[in-house]
C-alpha cells in the first residue's frame, strides 16, 4: 500500500520510516511496514515498547518526538503517527514542515449520555 506509492520511480529502494506512538496501533502499523527500513521508534513508555525494540534492533528509540526530528529528521522519509488524537496535529505539522510523508492514526470515539 502506502510504501509502494511513496517509493515512486526507484522501485528497489526502501523507505526510512519512524513510528511515533510505537505501541498499540503503532505497533501493528510498524509491523505492516516491516519490509521497509524502520529507523526510529518513539514512545513515552520505554518499558511497554521493549518488544518492538527487540523486533527492530536497528531502530533508534526516542521518548520525545521533537528530539527524534532534531536528530534524525534528514534520515526519515515517512512518519507513522499513532499517538493519542489530541497530539496528532502538532506532530503531523512538524513532520510536514520537514517534508515528510505521514500516515496518521485517528480513533473516533463517540460518547453516549443518558
Amino acid at each position: 500500500g502506502v510504501p509502494t506509492l511513496l517509493r515512486g520511480a526507484n522501485l528497489n529502494s526502501k523507505l526510512n520510516i519512524a513510528t511515533i506512538g510505537a505501541m498499540g496501533k503503532g505497533a501493528s502499523d510498524t509491523d505492516c511496514c516491516a519490509s521497509e527500513n524502520i529507523v526510529a521508534l518513539c514512545d513515552v513508555d520505554s518499558a511497554r515498547v521493549a518488544p518492538q525494540l527487540e523486533k527492530y534492533p536497528g531502530a533508534k528509540f526516542y521518548q520525545d518526538y521533537r528530539r527524534l526530528f532534531d536528530e534524525m529528521g534528514k534520515g526519515i522519509d515517512a512518519v507513522d503517527i499513532a499517538t493519542p488524537d489530541h497530539t496528532h496535529a502538532i506532530i503531523a505539522s512538524l513532520a510536514m514542515q520537514q517534508g515528510k510523508h505521514i500516515y496518521c492514526q485517528w480513533h473516533n470515539t463517540v460518547s453516549h449520555h443518558s
